[in-house]
């Protein structure tokens, strides 16, 4: 498996129930694309960071190059510009969950990687941690080998939860997660507050 990332950043002001809307309109669209296990539409709202984050993980990288190269992507770069997509190795995902916590948000933890620690420690640690997960929550760990950087990803973070100070990247509103795996999971929009605003 491999997964793939990009944030679509908007000026101070911009209207996000506009970007909430498209979410509850197209979301399900993605539940049949094939080759696509998962993806999460995210969402900071918070003044001065608003940002429309998604990463998907894919099967294979021929899902993910049919992908681009099809009418979704193409919709979304007409409407926003073509996106820096990051590309991620997965380590770890769990079981997506058929319910999530009402509201709902998300985390994401980038870490370097520690000069000792090689890729098999990595994909064991990261299992161990995705194993952890709630029956309510979502966890993808993902490694991008270029720069050698780890990010964890978790999905279905109640509300009173998602004000971590380890969240490095801000936590978000979790809108919807799709996939080809089975019918897509709803999450109602949720305004978070951040250690790291």
């Amino acid at each position: 498996m491999l997964a793939m990332s990009y944030a679509i950043r908007f000026a101070p002001g911009h209207d996000m129930g506009a970007i909430r809307a498209r979410v509850a309109a197209r979301g399900a669209l993605f539940d049949a694309v094939p080759g696509l296990r998962a993806k999460a539409f995210m969402l900071d709202a918070r003044p001065g960071r608003e940002e429309y984050a998604l990463v998907y993980v894919w099967e294979s990288p021929d899902a993910m190059q049919g992908f681009l190269a099809g009418p979704l992507f193409a919709a979304l770069v007409t409407s926003f510009g073509r996106p820096k997509i990051e590309t991620w190795l997965v380590q770890g995902m769990s079981a997506r969950p058929k319910v999530l916590p009402t509201p709902s948000g998300a985390t994401l933890v980038d870490r370097a990687v520690d000069a000792g620690e090689t890729p098999d420690s990595l994909e064991q640690a990261a299992r161990r941690w995705t194993a952890q997960a709630r029956a309510t929550q979502m966890r993808v760990a993902l490694l991008d080998p270029r720069n050698w950087v780890e990010r964890r990803l978790t999905l279905g973070v109640a509300a009173s939860a998602a004000d971590d100070p380890a969240d490095n990247l801000g936590a978000r509103e979790l809108l919807y997660v799709a996939g080809s795996g089975g019918s897509g999971t709803t999450a109602p929009a949720l305004t978070l507050t951040s250690a790291s605003a």
